[in-house]
């Protein structure tokens, strides 16, 4: 007739499993967001190689600027406007025509260098190679 209480101790173990899934959730995020990262530091690093190659790209055209108007030209060194990178732009005489032109990009850590061989005629410049 009489009735024993029933305690309730399945609770604690709902407690426990709700522990160990909020860790688990926990861990999963953590990887997510280290993950995230990890691509935003590739995209930037992505970014500047980009940068670079845009700078070097542009030094070069400016020194067959250069060369098309004063073949005597054999570079400089300037720094862009923006304080952004710097460019040393080479040029060496291979023959009395032929020059090579180097150009070397720096944009923080980030360096590139094209080099073009050209040939150099009255108020014209031919791009015979362009390589990285």
């Amino acid at each position: 007739m009489f009735k024993k209480n029933k305690t309730k101790e399945g609770g604690f173990m709902a407690l426990v499993v709700v522990v160990i899934l909020a860790a688990a959730a926990l861990i999963m995020a953590l990887n997510a967001s280290l993950l995230g990262l990890g691509q935003l530091e590739g995209a930037f690093v992505a970014s500047r190689g980009q940068e670079a190659r845009a700078m070097a790209e542009g030094c070069l055209d400016q020194a067959l600027g250069q060369l098309r108007r004063n073949s005597a030209y054999s570079g400089e060194n300037f720094t862009s406007p923006n304080s952004a990178g710097s460019c040393i732009i080479t040029v060496t005489t291979t023959t009395p025509t032929n020059r090579t032109v180097n150009a070397e990009a720096t944009i923080g850590e980030y360096t590139l260098n094209l080099t073009a061989t050209v040939t150099v005629g009255p108020n014209t410049v031919v791009i015979n190679t362009w390589q990285d």
